[in-house]
């Protein structure tokens, strides 16, 4: 991995640039509840975390602190890690703004070669593996958490050399950091091999359509309705998903 442009085009990421304001009541209810978790991503990983009850939580590559955040805001012991040092400053803000600063604490530096002192029972990843080395970024993560522990990861996974092919030539717009791509089946399996058991599920399948139709009514609606095509097609065409979510117990050895 090349830390250096990294952290270069980390400087040009929106978060950056934007004002830090405390997040919607309305936010922190859906993280609160994850009512969607049967068909959204993020709601999956959200409700995992909280079936698991966790005292303490270390987030491999927390970014700007917008899950780390909003964890605290649920209840829960956050430690975040995080590479940029301008993305980090705006993480710190944002704990400002929630009023969580005592149930955040943030590192800077690089996920990978960081080692806390403590071990964690639940360690999380969102969106971050991607952009990493895999194993060198599992070594790390097995490396904070406790021998019978949880890792839960959100990451992109492009099964299908089509749909990848049609992804790169479509005119919807992509902002990828130099390191970025998404993980493959072969990628899905190495991770799942470092653990004792995992369960996966996978998202987006017909729903990637509404990338393409305007934002507003029309576009929620098709998107409740595709999200439930997908609940029935993606257990036999996982192939064609475009995101997994990973819950993975006891580290193997």
């Amino acid at each position: 991995m090349n830390l250096d442009a990294e952290i270069e085009y980390q400087k040009s990421v929106p978060e950056v640039a934007e004002q830090v304001r405390p997040t919607s009541p309305e936010r922190i209810l859906e993280y609160r509840e994850a009512r969607h978790w049967k068909t959204d991503p993020l709601h999956c990983f959200l409700a995992a975390i909280h079936r698991l009850k966790p005292t303490a939580i270390y987030e491999f590559g927390c970014g700007a602190g917008e899950l780390t955040t909003r964890l605290a805001k649920c209840g829960y012991e956050v430690t975040g890690i995080e590479l940029s040092p301008d993305v980090l400053a705006v993480a710190r803000k944002r704990a400002t703004a929630d009023e969580v600063e005592d149930r955040v604490h943030f590192v800077e530096g690089d996920a990978i070669a960081h080692r806390e002192d403590s071990k964690f029972g639940l360690v999380i990843a969102k969106l971050v593996l991607h952009h990493l080395d895999l194993n060198a970024a599992l070594d790390a993560i097995c490396a904070h958490m406790e021998e019978d522990g949880t890792a839960v990861f959100y990451e992109p996974v492009a099964f299908s050399k089509g749909l990848q092919w049609l992804r790169d030539h479509s005119f919807v717009a992509k902002d990828v950091s130099p390191n970025e791509r998404q993980l493959s089946a072969q990628e899905i399996r190495q991770i799942c091999s470092r653990f004792r058991e995992s369960k996966v599920r996978y998202f987006y399948l017909t729903s990637r359509l509404c990338r393409l139709m305007p934002g507003g009514r029309m576009r929620h609606i098709c998107k409740a309705v595709l999200e439930q095509v997908d609940r029935v097609l993606l257990p036999v065409l996982s192939h064609f998903a475009g995101a997994v979510v990973i819950e993975a117990k006891g580290l193997r050895r």
